[in-house]
């Protein structure tokens, strides 16, 4: 038989449901030992629960405290006693966490405000609850309790960026501000708001960021920005930041319309998601088909984000092939038009498809070795590789600023 579950509220103000009926009238130890057991989602030993609330594992107070428990509504169902103990329970804490996992950023935003106590700014676990005379369960909520608003502040930093993403800048702007309020030494979320700022041409707000960001590092902690963060604001009001224009297709587009040499008997991989798989190998270093191959066979969870509809990557007679007859002309007008580089001036009659992508992947990593990290930043939207961010990286700590594989 299904066990029936207790439902706890451990997300702001704590209460304990059975059938939709509040628990009344719990003592708060008793009631500190659900919420504890709800929020551990596991077995508990006998011993390190009186320790926990009572500083002994020798008394008999956690016997009676269960016998206690067993005459609340349901206790059959819930609550299984023996040489460990366990709750079956359903908790808001199990729903947000489970969202965040399934990075679902605006469902556990939701949860979370949902649980908002009245009047108050900002949830915290087991909001207003407070046990006297138990110091190991305080310290335990203490730092329970700090975990939680990490969590939170990690699916506001989500959810500003898929925001981004998607163009709805001015709403992830509210959430960097949220973040900042909640978190004032947050330096990536005023580098988040900087350029926000900069692609709502408000260069004037983003200046503001920054000396927001400068003071409450050297107020709170004493120290300067991180160098990329200065080279953001460097690069936001640099001249070439602007070439980039944000109604150009992005490359990830411009690459699906190229025209294909392949014959269409035979297709297997599209050519967008096998161009795409060659110009993240050769930003991750790979100088020849061979590694380019390695590339795809090591991260088989990248084909499906890339546009593969099949788990198995290409083989290196598929990107012989396809490189051997592309239009070498229109693939750097393609290049140039979504993605243009200051140097990139590569003489197209004497390059191969390999050579232009390893130029213009080197024109790439120079620009991130001199610490224009902002002006990347905008150039990875134009990539159209948004969602790939964790992806794209240059091989090494001599490149700042950008998440390595």
């Amino acid at each position: 038989m299904i066990a029936e579950y207790l439902e706890v509220k451990l997300l702001g103000r704590p209460e304990l449901l059975w059938r939709g009926h509040r628990l009344e009238a719990v003592p708060p130890k008793l009631r500190a030992l659900l919420f504890y057991l709800a929020s551990r989602r596991e077995v508990v030993a006998r011993g390190e629960l009186e320790e926990l609330f009572w500083n002994t594992r020798l008394s008999g107070n956690l016997r009676q405290a269960l016998h206690q428990l067993r005459a609340l509504p349901g206790a059959e169902h819930w609550l299984q006693a023996e040489q460990h103990v366990t709750l079956h329970a359903i908790t808001d804490l199990v729903i947000f966490e489970a969202a965040l996992q399934s990075k679902h950023y605006q469902e556990a935003l939701e949860i979370w405000r949902a649980a908002l106590p009245p009047a108050e700014s900002r949830v915290t676990l087991l909001w207003g609850f407070e046990l006297d005379n138990t110091p190991a369960f305080n310290d335990w909520l203490e730092v329970e309790r700090a975990r939680v608003e990490m969590l939170y502040l990690e699916a506001l930093e989500h959810r500003a960026l898929e925001l981004e993403k998607t163009g709805h800048l001015s709403e992830a702007l509210g959430l960097t501000e949220r973040l900042l309020r909640e978190d004032p030494l947050n330096e990536s979320a005023y580098s988040t708001s900087m350029r926000l700022c900069y692609r709502m041409d408000q260069p004037e707000a983003a200046h503001r960021y920054f000396v927001r960001c400068r003071r409450a590092l050297l107020e709170g902690l004493g120290v300067e920005p991180l160098e990329e963060t200065l080279a953001l604001a460097r690069n936001l009001t640099a001249p070439h930041a602007s070439t980039i224009q944000p109604e150009r297709p992005t490359l990830r587009e411009a690459l699906e319309q190229l025209p294909d040499p392949r014959s269409r008997q035979g297709q297997r991989y599209p050519l967008a998601a096998l161009l795409g798989l060659v110009l993240l190998a050769v930003l991750n270093g790979a100088r020849s088909l061979r590694e380019i191959v390695r590339f795809g066979q090591e991260h088989p969870d990248l084909l499906s984000k890339l546009g593969f509809q099949h788990p198995t990557p290409p083989g290196r007679s598929a990107l012989s092939e396809l490189l051997a007859h592309l239009d070498l002309q229109r693939l750097q007008e393609t290049l140039s038009d979504s993605a243009p580089l200051p140097h990139n001036q590569t003489n197209v009659k004497s390059a191969s498809a390999l050579e232009l992508l390893q130029h213009w992947a080197l024109e790439l990593r120079y620009h991130a070795a001199s610490g224009e990290i902002g002006w990347l930043n905008i150039l990875i939207e134009r990539l159209g590789w948004s969602g790939l961010l964790g992806w794209v990286c240059f091989g090494g700590s001599d490149f700042p600023g950008w998440p390595r594989l």
